[in-house]
């Protein structure tokens, strides 16, 4: 202890070969290594990554962690001795020690986006925890530190230090700096909220690094001990023993080991902070001069000076596992993790849905991998999120109508919003009505969908059963109903927003043919006017009823029965048919209907007294009832079930029985141009009085009165 608080400084070399001068001048002691201590900033996930500091090459060489190649060799100014990871992981600064300069690396793009002015000969660079600023140490008499604004590249402030700084550590809260000056043998220990130092430690050494916990400071001397310094005393607690000449300490994360490189003895040897104790001893490259372990603790490397090589040292076995070739004179080393680069979304598949979620959507684009969530619209996450380097599939989570950005976030940042990463949630369509509202089982007919939202929809009538020649509006479509079975079906329209959910305005009803069976009276005159009656099956909803392919002139329907005016017509036999939603009857022999040529009836002849006179008889008695035709038509003009009689009142001649079929025969006497009828009346008409209906064939009825 005493001995560190009262030595003098020893004379700085003179002579001799150049390394030797340069080691005793601290310049080799820099190893790049920047405080292990919990950063400000939280470690971007990316790639473990060294960069080494070529000091007769100019060059910086960037090592890959995962493969042990050099990826990139990076022209930088002359003689950089040192160099530093910014804690995000995004530059690495480098300290050109001939030039005054500093060289800003984008570690995305491995080229030099800045140069900055700094002091005389900078040796060491240290980064304040949250990246905010970077403090030069620059190696002059008397020396200075550079407080540089990482955000402008300006230097914002100079602190005169002790003679010949050349490295530095940070305390883990960023409140102290603690400079190195080899020349002066002393640490200088900075208030960086003042940018003062505020105390002086007497050390001499060529490195200093501090542990995670920010209590120790750990100082390799030129001899052949590392000092550890309480931060909370600035005083030495301790001293490590280690073989040789220690120039370069890195210290792991977890605060449980040092690695020592020691420059004459080739080796690197391995220190339990915990006892202060040498466990192993690494050898390594001629003249090991920079040292720094990864974030993840899983590896050490370290410079050798003298054979231009990165020896990789695994802290699991403590072996050296790569001796990787670099540029002349690797000076420095600094480790550190490359954020991956930001997520780009470059294509949506599918690139809309509905509002209500639920669509499994591909997301097209570039660094995914390690996506943490994906959104579709702010704060409105995705589930079911499964990515690869350059897709993710995700479930949509439900959504206002409209379109929003689907943005993927990683640990290296969100993607950026642009047109190829939009979805659009669609409002789910609703079927408000159909026109018409039935069809024929066959399907074919051409119906109208009333709606909302209906852009692009499909159709269906009913489940499974699509309809054709679709084209939609936002509020209408058409369609051809294809082919179903009898009964009611919903029709629902599908877009992406859904489908729409059924209602008793989306019903459609599929119609069975109807069918004829029978047709009553079965003839009529050409001149039409014959109310018939038809009866069938199916006749709801009649649109049409046809004598021979003319509409009737007017018709009322049931399910079971028709009642219509036969139209005017031919002589001869058509087909009834009817015409409702579910198509047309077929023809057959139970539809036909016959048209006659009316005959010419002028009234019953004598004995025989038109109405309204009543014709007293005998019954039981033959009673002729003659009438002419003007011409022999034949005997088959009375139609069936003619002529009958029916009992009614004597003088208002109103029914008050039934009506029966008669009795009778029907003759022709050609010379006289006569029919007569002769009806058997029955003695029981005794006492009646009877009304006398004769109807004939073409559909006409004629009556008489008769008083028995």
């Amino acid at each position: 202890m005493s001995f560190l608080t009262t030595r003098s400084r020893p004379p700085r070399p003179r002579g001799g070969s150049r390394l030797v001068a340069l080691v005793a001048g601290g310049a080799l002691a820099l190893t790049g290594l920047v405080s292990l201590a919990a950063p400000a900033q939280a470690a971007p996930a990316g790639t473990t990554t060294a960069y080494v500091a070529n000091a007769n090459a100019n060059t910086v060489s960037v090592i890959d962690d995962a493969s042990g190649t050099v990826t990139a060799t990076i022209p930088v100014g002359s003689g950089p001795r040192s160099l530093a990871f910014s804690p995000d992981g995004t530059q690495v600064w480098v300290g050109n020690s001939n030039t005054s300069t500093v060289s800003v690396i984008d570690t995305a793009t491995k080229t030099v986006t800045a140069t900055i002015a700094a002091g005389s000969s900078p040796k060491g660079i240290t980064f304040s925890p949250d990246g905010a600023q970077a403090y030069v140490t620059n190696q002059t008499d008397p020396g200075t530190v550079s407080v540089i604004d990482t955000a402008t590249d300006a230097v914002t402030a100079t602190i005169p230090v002790g003679n010949g700084p050349v490295k530095s550590a940070i305390s883990p809260d960023g409140t102290r700096l603690y400079v190195m000056n080899n020349g002066a043998g002393t640490i200088s220990v900075i208030d960086t909220a003042t940018a003062t130092v505020t105390a002086t430690i007497a050390a001499l050494g060529n490195d200093i690094a501090i542990s995670p916990d920010g209590a120790h400071l750990y100082v390799p001397n030129s001899g052949t001990s590392v000092y550890v310094i309480d931060t909370a005393t600035n005083t030495v607690s301790s001293t490590i023993t280690v073989p040789s000449a220690p120039i370069a300490v890195a210290v792991t994360p977890d605060g449980a080991h040092l690695y020592v490189a020691e420059l004459s003895g080739a080796a690197v040897a391995v220190v339990d902070t915990a006892t202060d104790t040498v466990t192993a001893t690494i050898p390594v490259g001629t003249f090991p001069f920079g040292a720094a372990a990864t974030a993840d603790g899983a590896h050490v490397y370290v410079t050798n000076g003298l054979s231009n090589t990165a020896s990789v040292i695994d802290t699991a076995t403590n072996t050296v596992t790569a001796t990787i070739p670099v540029g002349a004179l690797p000076a420095a080393v600094a480790t550190g993790v490359v954020p991956f680069p930001a997520p780009t979304v470059t294509a949506i598949t599918p690139a809309s849905g509905p509002a209500s979620g639920g669509t499994a959507v591909t997301i097209t684009g570039t660094n995914l991998a390690a996506a943490t969530s994906v959104t579709f619209g702010t704060g409105n996450p995705a589930t079911a999120v499964s990515c690869t380097a350059t897709t993710c599939t995700a479930t949509a989570p439900p959504g206002t109508t409209g379109a929003v950005d689907v943005q993927v976030t990683t640990p290296s940042g969100t993607s950026a919003t642009s047109t190829g990463d939009q979805y659009t949630y669609i409002a789910q369509p609703a079927v408000t009505a159909v026109t018409p509202a039935s069809g024929p089982l066959a399907g074919g007919t051409t119906v109208t969908v009333t709606g909302t939202g209906l852009s692009g929809a499909t159709i269906t009538f009913g489940p499974g059963s699509p309809a054709t020649a679709v084209t939609c509006t936002a509020t209408s479509c058409t369609a051809t109903a294809p082919a179903g079975t009898a009964g009611t079906v919903d029709v629902q329209a599908t877009t992406g927003g859904g489908t729409s959910a059924t209602s008793a305005g989306d019903h459609y009803t599929y119609l069975a043919a109807p069918a004829v069976t029978a047709v009553t009276p079965a003839t009529g005159t050409t001149a039409g006017g014959t109310t018939v009656t038809v009866t069938g099956t199916g006749l709801t909803g009649a649109t049409a009823i046809t004598f021979g392919g003319t509409n009737a002139t007017s018709f009322s329907c049931t399910p079971t029965t028709c009642t219509a005016t036969a139209p005017p017509g031919t002589a001869g036999t058509v087909d009834v048919q009817v015409t409702t939603p579910g198509g047309t009857s077929t023809t057959g022999s139970a539809d036909q209907y016959t048209y006659v040529t009316p005959f010419t009836f002028t009234g019953f002849l004598l004995p025989v007294l038109n109405p309204p006179f009543v014709n007293p008889r005998i019954p039981g008695l033959s009673t002729p009832v003659p009438f002419t035709l003007h011409g022999n038509k034949g005997l088959s003009v009375i139609a069936a079930g003619s002529p009958s009689s029916q009992p009614v009142n004597c003088l208002t001649h109103a029914p008050t029985g039934t009506r029966a079929a008669t009795t009778g025969t029907l003759t022709y006497t050609p010379l006289l141009g006569i029919y007569v009828y002769t009806w058997k009346t029955p003695t029981a008409d005794h006492g009646t009085c009877q009304q006398f209906t004769l109807t004939l064939t073409d559909g006409s009825t004629h009556t008489a009165y008769f008083a028995f």
